[in-house]
């Protein structure tokens, strides 16, 4: 996942900007600035907002116990569909009693935030043969991490190999594949998995999605 980094230099943190409930304005700040810092990519799907995606939710807060007592840290944009997956989840009773267990709370990944960095998450998470997992095995921080924002869950898993497939159905070369993309910017949604599975550095066309 590309854009769970944090900047150091972060405009939220400049401005000292933090969110409130009942603070319209200065919440639509946060979540604008939060879309430029993505590349407006979702944080925890890694696909390509549009509009609609970029307006519709809240600024998403990772661990939701920290909302109203949180800072640029726990902020992050999202799309709908991970919005309501990860509310979903939260709802449930079982993965609720998991959040809130001292593992996920306080020993595990949400302390220190090792994927806020870009190198340590690249260290300790692959993607391959369609799955996020850990490098290694007994990497349980990493382990959490994925199982708490089901990165290789239902419906994520499907759209995501679903996608791969139908770029793989237009049997483009490497070159032709990275100017089909440059001309829409939807098709570059789950940039990791298109890197991954055809060999290619999206990297100017990501930064370019501002």
């Amino acid at each position: 996942m590309k854009f769970l980094t944090k900047k150091t230099d972060s405009e939220i943190l400049s401005k000292n900007l933090v969110y409130k409930v009942g603070r319209t304005r200065e919440n639509k700040i946060i979540k604008s600035i939060l879309n430029r810092e993505q590349n407006n990519f979702c944080a925890y799907h890694e696909i390509y907002m549009d509009d609609h995606d970029r307006i519709a939710t809240d600024v998403e807060h990772f661990n939701k116990f920290k909302k109203n007592n949180d800072d640029y840290y726990n902020y992050y944009s999202v799309c709908v569909a991970a919005h309501r997956l990860k509310t979903s989840r939260e709802s449930n009773k079982k993965y609720n009693d998991i959040v809130q267990s001292a593992k996920l709370n306080q020993v595990l990944f949400q302390s220190p935030l090792f994927f806020q960095n870009k190198e340590d998450f690249q260290s300790r998470i692959k993607y391959i043969e369609g799955q996020y997992i850990p490098v290694e095995d007994n990497d349980y921080e990493a382990k959490d991490l994925i199982e708490f924002l089901g990165w290789n869950q239902e419906p994520l898993f499907s759209k995501r190999n679903n996608h791969i497939k139908e770029l793989e159905g237009f049997n483009f070369s490497k070159q032709e594949l990275f100017e089909f993309l440059k001309k829409d910017q939807k098709r570059i949604s789950f940039p990791t998995a298109i890197e991954s599975k055809f060999g290619i550095d999206l990297s100017e066309l990501i930064s370019s999605n501002i």
